[in-house]
């Protein structure tokens, strides 16, 4: 008689392994996010197509000058701590200057209650939603918000680099 119960104890346990395990595979199948179609760089014919083309900063002065940083849908840091998406070395800058979340609205960018201010378009803001074009300045470095496009490398996800460079070719 013991072991007819622990027969059907063991077959229990199978079958209740078998749905949840079937159940949670159909959770995780409508969880998966499918990818952006891929789009050519505009200009460049024969470039490899890309999926990573929304929400970029390109740095336009100081120590971020000429560096591309892809946002995407996730909410960014500027400042300068190490944990910072985009770090700006400058005593005077916070650790965690600003940040940037996407709402349905768009990119919205929030001072995190520095002294010396984030401006956008040369207008001191405590919140505000990006539009193309917007020029983020940070201290000594001005950051041009994208909406869209094809900027190269994302200096943000990958190591640093040793000695200089430059991701323009060089004139003949």
């Amino acid at each position: 008689m013991g072991y007819v119960i622990l027969a059907v104890v063991a077959v229990a346990a199978v079958a209740a392994l078998v749905f949840f395990g079937i159940k949670q595979r159909g959770r995780a199948e409508k969880a998966r996010v499918t990818s952006v179609p891929a789009i050519r760089p505009s200009g460049q014919p024969g470039a490899p197509p890309s999926t990573i083309t929304a929400n970029w900063l390109v740095g336009e002065s100081g120590p971020v000058k000429g560096k591309t940083y892809h946002m995407g849908m996730r909410t960014v840091t500027i400042g300068r701590g190490a944990g910072c998406f985009v770090q700006i070395e400058s005593p005077s800058c916070l650790r965690q200057h600003c940040q940037i979340r996407p709402t349905e609205k768009g990119p919205l960018l929030t001072d995190l209650r520095s002294e010396t201010g984030t401006f956008v378009n040369g207008r001191r803001v405590k919140n505000r939603t990006l539009e193309e074009g917007d020029l983020i300045k940070i201290e000594d470095c001005e950051l041009r918000y994208h909406k869209t496009g094809f900027f190269g490398r994302d200096r943000a996800s990958q190591p640093p680099e040793k000695g200089p460079s430059s991701d323009l070719p060089e004139d003949d």
